[in-house]
């Protein structure tokens, strides 16, 4: 008995397979269009998922004043978002490190609405640094790591929806930066 499965049904199997096996593996067939980024004046440089958008933003400090930011904006997808900002403050250098880590840490997650679900002081390159990971409304996931240089404190920031959370980009990202000169 011959089968009546036609030529063009098979056809028609075999591509609904491939477009699933396309669309299950997709970060490896079309992998993040990675972007290395290097500050003007040469201190650093960082690795991002998306072509990266620079902007000034103004922050709030904890005396009360604020400050110019640096910040650096890449977003992969609609779902999460990288950011890595800077700012240069003369008084950091003369407090201790680990306070400004803890309130620079406390004030960025407060700003969003964020709640810490595990800090870890850590080291950079030789700097003091801590990483951070939190959770915000809507469901968001919140990854954080910050490093102190001198006067100057960078903020690596990663915000995915929580289904949308990729470990190994935000470590790729974090483990990316560099200080290139001080």
């Amino acid at each position: 008995m011959k089968s009546k499965l036609g030529v063009p049904l098979i056809v028609a199997i075999v591509v609904g397979a491939s477009v699933a096996a396309v669309v299950a593996n997709y970060g490896t067939f079309f992998p993040r269009q990675w972007n290395t980024y290097t500050s003007p004046d040469g201190t650093f440089s960082i690795e991002l998922p998306a072509k990266p958008t620079i902007d000034t933003t103004p922050i709030p400090m904890g005396d009360g004043g604020t400050t110019k930011a640096i910040t650096i904006n890449a977003a992969p997808s609609s779902g999460a978002v990288y950011q890595f900002g800077y700012f240069n403050d003369d008084r950091l250098s003369s407090k201790a490190p680990d306070d400004i880590l803890a309130a620079a840490n406390r004030g960025s997650l407060e700003r969003i609405g964020a709640t810490s679900t595990k800090e870890t002081r850590i080291e950079v390159q030789g700097y003091p640094a801590m990483e951070t990971q939190a959770q915000a409304p809507g469901n968001a996931s919140v990854d954080t790591r910050m490093v102190l240089v001198g006067n100057r404190l960078y903020m690596i920031v990663a915000v995915a929806k929580e289904k949308e959370r990729d470990a190994e980009t935000i470590y790729r990202v974090m483990d990316s930066f560099k200080i290139l000169s001080k």
